[in-house]
């Protein structure tokens, strides 16, 4: 058995089949600075130019009908049939799913738009402020027709709105000059730091009780509505330029704009884990998803990759089955487990094919199942979490397990 296992893992390691990315036909030579998805639609763009697909990145048209050029996009908002693109002009509206844009800017006077977020009937935009413009934070009422301030009582030293987040009723703005909030529509703004220092947030996700901080310096961690914060070190060094945060059914993806990839906390996991196998950049620039994939733009470099659009299945990486909960009687144990693993199926399996995954996706053991119970040596292996796969003729089953 043990020479099998030795053969499987010299052919199968480093086969990236659970958790692959797979660049699709965006690409440039130019960053991927916005992107953003709805339903089968997906829009990306770069300084210069903007792309749409129809079927979730297969194929991709060059996008323009008022789009300008050398329009430098790095956030896109999607409502209905309603697209916002947010530009060095303003906000580009377009009320036809982007068959026609057009420029919407009354009483707007910020700069770069580097974020839009619906909060019911208001758009919230965040700007790059450069010194010559007022306001770094706007909202539109009626669908971007016209703009006002809301940041006036904002810390002066704000000349950044890098995200917006809302945390019911409270309007959170990560910036230049770390985090605030406001209880009252902008009127007044209050400093929600204590933990982080004095740190540029560049990045905001909410899942239930938690509150997720992307910075420059890692990611910060709050259970109590931002009033104090904590670095997330489970998985993570503390040093990530954090690009972008997405929360998709409780697990929370961060992109890294410093060469780290994508990274992953799954909602029944404590570690983050780094799921960038199959990216040819590891400089990420933006994340977005819909119901069947998550999409990452990456940062090009000149002389050594373009910028593309990726994506991958969201079922590969968060479609997983706590031990325990299969409904096919399935029992992979003990878990934890130490240097065996036994495989019990139920009293009609066939002929099976499990497979084990690290958490970069890549293959560790594989081996045909030919009976009720079976045990495999795993003594080779270090300690960890990792990925079960039973392949069956009738179904597939995932799990995690634990080896201490």
């Amino acid at each position: 058995m043990k020479k099998l296992l030795l053969l499987l893992l010299a052919v199968f390691t480093g086969t990236s089949v659970f958790a692959q990315w797979s660049l699709t036909g965006c690409y440039d030579i130019d960053p991927i600075t916005g992107l953003g998805t709805k339903g089968d639609t997906v829009l990306a763009a770069t300084a210069e130019r903007f792309y749409l697909s129809a079927d979730q990145g297969e194929t991709w048209n060059d996008l323009w009908n008022g789009l300008p050029y050398f329009g430098h996009c790095s956030a896109i908002l999607t409502d209905g049939s309603t697209l916002y693109v947010g530009t060095d002009d303003g906000v580009y509206v377009s009320h036809n799913n982007g068959d026609t844009f057009v420029l919407q800017n009354n009483g707007y006077a910020g700069a770069t738009i580097k974020c839009l977020l619906k909060n019911g009937n208001t758009i919230l935009a965040g700007t790059y402020n450069y010194g010559f413009t007022s306001g770094v934070l706007f909202q539109s009422q009626n669908q971007g027709q016209t703009w006002q301030c809301i940041s006036n009582s904002m810390n002066p030293n704000v000349h950044k709105v890098n995200c917006i987040a809302l945390n019911g009723s409270t309007i959170l703005t990560g910036t230049n000059y770390n985090l605030f909030a406001s209880n009252n529509n902008g009127v007044t703004w209050t400093p929600k730091s204590t933990g982080m220092g004095l740190i540029e947030v560049t990045a905001l996700a909410i899942t239930g009780n938690h509150l997720y901080c992307g910075t420059t310096n890692g990611i910060f961690l709050s259970d109590n509505a931002g009033e104090s914060w904590s670095l997330c070190t489970n998985g993570l060094t503390g040093n990530e330029w954090i690009s972008s945060l997405k929360v998709i059914n409780g697990h929370v993806f961060a992109g890294c704009s410093n060469g780290g990839g994508v990274m992953l906390l799954r909602s029944f996991e404590s570690e983050w884990v780094n799921i960038s196998a199959g990216l040819n950049s590891m400089q990420i620039l933006n994340l977005s998803a819909n119901d069947q994939y998550i999409f990452a733009g990456t940062y090009a470099i000149p002389g050594f990759n373009t910028g593309g659009v990726f994506r991958q299945e969201l079922a590969a990486l968060v479609g997983i089955n706590e031990y325990g909960s299969s409904t096919n009687s399935i029992q992979v144990i003990p878990n934890p487990m130490n240097n065996t693993i036994t495989i019990q199926l139920p009293n009609d399996f066939q002929n099976s094919i499990f497979s084990m995954y690290n958490t970069a996706g890549q293959v560790v053991i594989q081996s045909e199942i030919q009976n009720r119970n079976t045990i495999l040596n795993v003594s080779g292996l270090q300690k960890g979490i990792f990925y079960w796969e039973l392949n069956t003729q009738k179904y597939i089953e995932k799990g995690k397990v634990v080896i201490w």
